[in-house]
């Protein structure tokens, strides 16, 4: 029985079919889903999907049928999206340079650097940053603290990256400030 399924599994394995069998959840956490061909035939399907009108008269069952169908479609191109977006945030991580994809830091709000009690900053600032705590720096700039004075105060913390799509040109225009 064993010599069986061995057999069935290399004969799978030497002819790829692209019958999407597995479902959405299984398809979720494969690897292979950036080159999947059935996965790629599902996403078209989708588009397709989408790119068809429909009439506001058809029965309810239709409407509800086509409403799940556009959701299922929905999440497979979700999948894909973010399959492809994280074989790409590896690739970059990685050193590989992929055209017009890159990694930009991710920043929390800018808040108070750590040991600065609020009365030195209304010291610092000349207006009065207490409450029941210091005040936000966005609520300092407001009321007009200098931009210099809260950038020495503040830090923004990294919370993480993120893929964008910019051209080499448009990231180096950023990094040399020379735009955006």
């Amino acid at each position: 029985q064993l010599m069986e399924f061995a057999a069935q599994i290399e004969a799978t394995l030497s002819n790829p079919s692209d019958v999407l069998t597995s479902g959405i959840e299984w398809c979720a956490k494969c690897y292979a889903l950036p080159t999947c061909p059935a996965a790629r035939k599902a996403r078209y399907n989708a588009i397709d999907a989408i790119s068809t009108a429909f009439d506001d008269a058809l029965s309810d069952e239709v409407l509800s049928h086509e409403l799940d169908v556009l959701r299922i479609a929905d999440a497979t191109i979700k999948m894909q999206r973010d399959a492809l977006e994280e074989l790409i945030t590896h690739k970059i991580k990685g050193g590989a340079i992929v055209p017009n994809y890159g990694l930009d830091q991710q920043f929390a709000h800018t808040r108070w650097k750590t040991g600065i009690a609020p009365e030195a900053l209304s010291l610092v600032t000349g207006i009065d940053c207490t409450k029941p705590g210091a005040i936000t720096p966005a609520e300092a700039k407001r009321r007009g603290v200098p931009e210099a004075v809260i950038k020495s105060l503040t830090d923004r913390p990294v919370t993480g990256i993120k893929l964008v799509r910019a051209t080499a040109t448009e990231r180096a225009a950023r990094l040399l400030n020379k735009g955006n």
